[in-house]
């Protein structure tokens, strides 16, 4: 601390540890500390609008804005963590649209069968819809290079993956390894007219009609204050062309938030595609955003009566701090989920 200097204000005081206990004091509540070391973040420096806090599992400071510091340690003292009673066997699918040089592909695809095996990759280098056994690359026609990849000998890909078990800790190595390839060996970029789909299915009583409905109004009521808030604006509202807001009145158009196409009706298995994720290779982005939709997979089911195929009640995540107070996620997946929606820079 600068001591001795002269300001209009008189001469500075040394600052001791009871004046910083003071202005902690008064920028932040007494017992926010506590509460956000529930989520694993310690609040690091106290400023009136700007805080910076660190995670504590990666070590990572950001800045926050003080008054959210304050929201989101009363979420924990209220207790809105979101429980949900039995965890749904989930399996997914992932498509990752991206622009890279051509001239890797070659390199990119020794490194493909290297990690997963000759068998289990396939680079067709056209559209073709996945079968779920396979890792296939192809091309988007919808994904081109925009801005200074223009004129680079870059091209627009699509990777799709083959079924991924949530459960399994070596089919998510394996997607994680697939996202490092990506950025370092294919050297892929995204863009605005890339997307991340990610294919979920999961057993059902039956997959009516009615069921998918109920699906297209849960996320219809979650859209605006738990998943638009974690997407960049373009992908948000209908701002986006082939992923617009669901239409509860009519949910088989294929360019919505969430896909329904894929149901095979009074089926035993539910199949849904979510197509609202911005364009990424970021594994732990991804995962954020999987796991966000499992949540919501599951309060949805939760609000369902399967017996007598009708809504049971509403399902609502109500918003993005219930979301990250909830104990579904891990620190890590807090930490992203936070980076996402802004509420940390």
């Amino acid at each position: 601390t600068r001591v001795g200097i002269t300001t209009n204000m008189g001469v500075n005081e040394p600052v001791t540890e009871e004046t910083r206990a003071e202005r902690r004091t008064a920028l932040l509540d007494t017992g926010c500390d506590k509460f956000l070391s529930a989520l694993g973040i310690e609040v690091v420096r106290h400023c009136a609008q700007r805080s910076l806090v660190m995670f504590k599992n990666s070590g990572k400071s950001y800045r926050m804005k003080t008054p959210e510091i304050k929201q989101l340690a009363q979420h924990i003292k209220d207790s809105t963590s979101l429980k949900v009673k039995k965890h749904t066997k989930v399996k997914i699918g992932i498509e990752l649209e991206f622009v890279a040089p051509v001239i890797n592909t070659k390199k990119f695809n020794t490194a493909m069968k290297n990690l997963v095996g000759e068998d289990r990759y396939k680079p067709i280098m056209r559209y073709n819809k996945n079968d779920g056994d396979k890792w296939v690359l192809g091309k988007d026609i919808s994904v081109k290079p925009t801005g200074n990849q223009r004129g680079t000998g870059m091209a627009g890909f699509e990777l799709t993956s083959p079924i991924i078990d949530l459960s399994s800790k070596k089919d998510i190595e394996e997607l994680h390894n697939v996202c490092d390839l990506l950025a370092n060996v294919f050297c892929a970029e995204v863009n605005s007219t890339c997307g991340t789909h990610v294919h979920m299915s999961f057993p059902v009583t039956s997959a009516s009609d009615e069921m998918c409905k109920h699906f297209a109004k849960c996320y219809r009521r979650n859209e605006e204050d738990v998943f638009d808030k974690v997407v960049p604006y373009r992908r948000r509202a209908d701002h986006a062309r082939y992923s617009m807001s669901v239409n509860e009145n009519y949910i088989w158009h294929r360019y919505q938030k969430v896909n329904f196409n894929n149901v095979a009706k009074n089926s035993k298995q539910m199949h849904l595609e979510f197509r609202q994720l911005d364009g990424t290779i970021d594994f732990d982005k991804i995962m954020a955003w999987t796991k966000l939709q499992k949540l919501f997979v599951e309060l949805a089911l939760e609000s369902w009566d399967g017996k007598n195929n009708k809504e049971k009640c509403s399902c609502c995540v109500t918003d993005i701090y219930n979301v990250i107070c909830s104990k579904e996620f891990d620190d890590n997946s807090v930490e992203n989920l936070m980076k996402m929606s802004g509420m940390i820079a």
